[in-house]
């Protein structure tokens, strides 16, 4: 999903709940959980929700962590890992060391 656009809240809810079922189907499909790390970090991002911006960017890393954890080959667990690390203020050395990935 585009970081530049600025979906409604209903379509991330909806996006947040197929790559919740796809991830119950296969748990080790790492681009639904890269993409739901995104989801996250974009409800964040736009100030959808009640959930505290810290609590909300550290659920979006999780979910990234876990994302790169099951298949350190994928480009888009690497990617959403340091958008989101510089979305929650990292040192830019961790962004890029996964940007570089």
């Amino acid at each position: 999903m585009p970081l530049l656009q600025h979906p409604p809240p209903k379509a991330l809810d909806t996006a947040e709940a197929a790559f919740e079922e796809a991830l119950r189907r296969a748990p080790r499909y790492a681009d639904a959980a890269a993409e739901l790390a995104d989801v996250h970090a974009l409800q964040v991002h736009l100030g959808y929700g009640d959930e505290d911006p810290f609590a909300g960017y550290a659920d979006a890393l999780r979910m990234a962590e876990t994302a790169v954890t099951v298949d350190e080959t994928s480009a888009q667990a690497w990617y959403a890992r340091g958008r989101i690390r510089a979305f929650a203020w990292h040192p830019i050395a961790e962004v890029l060391a996964a940007l570089e990935r």
